[in-house]
């Protein structure tokens, strides 16, 4: 249980911190306000984050990959529901949720 635990926040951080980092880099560069063209950037790369952050979980988990992929999909969905997005256009905030469950279920079921 603790190991299953473990997989799924070792998962979450391995997907977020790519992400926090992105925009971080970001924001010093060119300044808050993001435009069309790094929104379509952060989509792909967080899809890939998400990934990553499912295979994670699977690996550390070393057994039932997709139900800790299951897992870190539905904890990054209740964070979801709860995070701002106020300053951030509706479509994106969708595409960004659609594509955070698919690629952390795509990164676990790369493991079988």
């Amino acid at each position: 249980m603790i190991r299953s635990v473990t997989a799924v926040i070792i998962g979450y951080l391995a997907m977020v911190v790519p992400i926090v980092a992105m925009f971080s880099i970001y924001t010093r560069l060119y300044g808050p306000k993001p435009g069309f063209g790094f929104s379509l950037i952060s989509l792909g790369i967080g899809f890939t984050a998400a990934m990553v952050g499912g295979l994670t979980a699977g690996l550390i988990a070393q057994h039932s990959p997709m139900l800790h992929a299951a897992a870190l999909a539905g904890l990054s969905t209740v964070f979801w529901l709860f995070s701002g997005g106020e300053d951030e256009p509706q479509w994106l905030r969708i595409s960004n949720l659609m594509l955070m469950i698919t690629g952390v279920l795509v990164g676990g079921s790369l493991l079988g």
